[in-house]
């Protein structure tokens, strides 16, 4: 009888072949300490560990409050401008669907027209260079943020979002709720602080892809 192709000889041959990568060498070249240990890097970790209470604790809980009662106006607008609107979907699997998948796009773009803002009003830019002023880029560097600027991405965001909560469940006849995976909603994992979005990923693992952007100010408005 004829040995496997892939017996364990065979196994351990291709691991002690010559020009092997270890675990240990690719430890080494995915997480080099000049990069993690780099006085760029300690500084994102010392902001993130100053910044994140201060966002969690004082500028998180406020909008929590209001962005409810921004929906409460907005459909107060929408009742006394279109009242003809008001209850005249079913709530379905399709319209929590597409509720689902508008406040995700219309997060993303308020995202982008905040980072538009920061780097075309020159105010918003003193706050904002902190963030592209990494020498070395690190998943954690995303969190070189000033408090300004979380707090104007939460009020933009805000705004946006209570408008299109508003919206539809102005138009949908019953209680209308995002689209949940084991009783997790989707959308608060998508717009979660610390969530791993694509972006992030390939910040991780292509790193030199995006440094063109923190030697010096780049107008991200339309990237």
């Amino acid at each position: 009888m004829g040995r496997r192709p892939w017996s364990g000889d065979s196994v351990f041959f291709v691991r002690a072949a010559p020009g092997k990568v270890s675990l240990w060498t690719f430890l080494r070249f995915a997480f080099p300490a000049s990069v993690y240990w780099s006085r760029s890097a300690r500084v994102d970790y010392g902001w993130f560990l100053f910044c994140r209470p201060i966002f969690v604790l004082l500028l998180l809980p406020p909008m929590l409050l209001l962005a409810p009662a921004l929906s409460v106006a907005f459909q107060s607008g929408l009742r006394a401008s279109v009242p003809g609107l008001q209850d005249t979907i079913t709530s379905s699997t399709l319209l929590v669907g597409l509720y689902t998948v508008v406040a995700i796009l219309v997060s993303d773009f308020a995202g982008f027209l905040t980072h538009s803002l920061q780097h075309r009003i020159p105010l918003l830019w003193e706050f904002h260079k902190i963030h592209h002023s990494a020498e070395k880029l690190t998943p954690m560097t995303v969190y070189r943020m000033h408090p300004v600027d979380d707090l104007l991405l939460m009020v933009i965001a805000g705004v946006f979002l209570a408008a299109t909560t508003a919206f539809f469940q102005f138009v949908a006849i019953g209680p209308l709720s995002m689209i949940s995976a084991f009783g997790v909603n989707i959308f608060f994992v998508r717009a979660a602080p610390g969530k791993v979005s694509l972006w992030t990923f390939l910040r991780f693992a292509f790193p030199a892809s995006v440094y063109w952007s923190r030697s010096a100010r780049v107008d991200y408005g339309w990237f």
